[in-house]
C-alpha cells in the first residue's frame, strides 16, 4: 500500500488463516502486521471501514502514488478503484480477525486456525454502480 501499488492480490489472503502455511511460519508474519497498521492508519474514522474519502486522502499524501492514474481510473475504470477499496476493507477485516486470534502477537507458529472463518471479498463489476459509489451516491 505504501508503495503505491495497483495490483489486487487476494489469492494469498486465505492462507493467512492456516497456522502451518507459509505466511504464518516465516518472516511474512511481519508483513501482515505492517499491512494491518497501514490499513488502520487509513481508517481515520476508526470505524473498521476505509471509505473512498479516506482512500483518496491517504493516496494523495503518498509521494510514489500516481494521482494521474487515479484520476484516469476514476473516469475510465471506476470499478478498479471501488474494488481496490473493497480489497482494503476486506483485508482490514481479515487481518483484524487474525490479529485478535494471535492476541496481537504476530509471531510465527502461533496455533490460531482461521481457515474456516475466511470469506472471500465480493467485487463489483457494474461500472454505473461503481461511478455512483465514487460519487457518493452508492
Amino acid at each position: 500500500i505504501r508503495k503505491g501499488g495497483k495490483n489486487i492480490n487476494t489469492a494469498k489472503l486465505p492462507q493467512w488463516g492456516d497456522p502451518n502455511g507459509p505466511e504464518r511460519t516465516s518472516w511474512f508474519m511481519s508483513t501482515g502486521k505492517d499491512s494491518l497498521e497501514v490499513l488502520r492508519d487509513m481508517d481515520r474514522s476508526n470505524d473498521g471501514n476505509v471509505d473512498m474519502l479516506e482512500v483518496e486522502r491517504y493516496v494523495s499524501g503518498q509521494e510514489s502514488f500516481n494521482m494521474e492514474w487515479y484520476k484516469h481510473s476514476k473516469r475510465r475504470s471506476p470499478c478498479r478503484l471501488v474494488n481496490g477499496q473493497v480489497h482494503l476493507n476486506h483485508t482490514l477485516w481479515w487481518f483484524t480477525l487474525i490479529d485478535r486470534a494471535l492476541d496481537h502477537e504476530w509471531v510465527a507458529n502461533k496455533p490460531a486456525d482461521l481457515r474456516k472463518v475466511y470469506v472471500p471479498p465480493r467485487f463489483e463489476r457494474h461500472a454505473e454502480l461503481c461511478r455512483a459509489i465514487l460519487d457518493g451516491r452508492g
